[in-house]
């Protein structure tokens, strides 16, 4: 961070713990550069003297978001296989929507093959 602070001539005091618990969870598949990266764009992007959670890309604090916003739903709790599957649904619908309905974009970001994709999108009844 001190890095950063100098080369933006930017005062920092340091991160917030939501932020910091953020980035702890996230896996850096881009290792280092990757955080290096996050925490750059963070420093130009911050508004007050501590990197807060929305100053972090939002992947980061939208997919924990999603996870808080659907556990909020839980009404009539169900078996975990039933409710893996209704996550599931509605995870791949909300990157469908955000893909604007691109396939090979969505199963990058998802993680999986476009086979896959397709597979769960039949499997789960997903409407494209």
């Amino acid at each position: 961070m001190n890095k950063f602070s100098k080369k933006m001539g930017k005062e920092i005091y340091g991160i917030s713990e939501e932020a910091k618990n953020l980035l702890l969870k996230y896996p850096f598949p881009g290792n280092i550069r990757e955080l290096e990266n996050m925490i750059e764009r963070a420093i130009a992007l911050m508004k007050g003297k501590h990197i807060q959670a929305e100053d972090l890309p939002e992947e980061l604090w939208s997919q924990r978001a999603l996870i808080q916003e659907l556990c909020k739903k839980i009404q009539d709790p169900k078996p975990l296989s039933q409710a893996v599957n209704l996550f599931e649904k509605e995870y791949i619908q909300k990157v469908l929507e955000r893909t604007k309905g691109k396939k090979g974009q969505a199963a990058e970001i998802l993680g999986i093959s476009r086979k896959t994709l397709w597979e769960k999108i039949k499997e789960l009844e997903i409407e494209i």
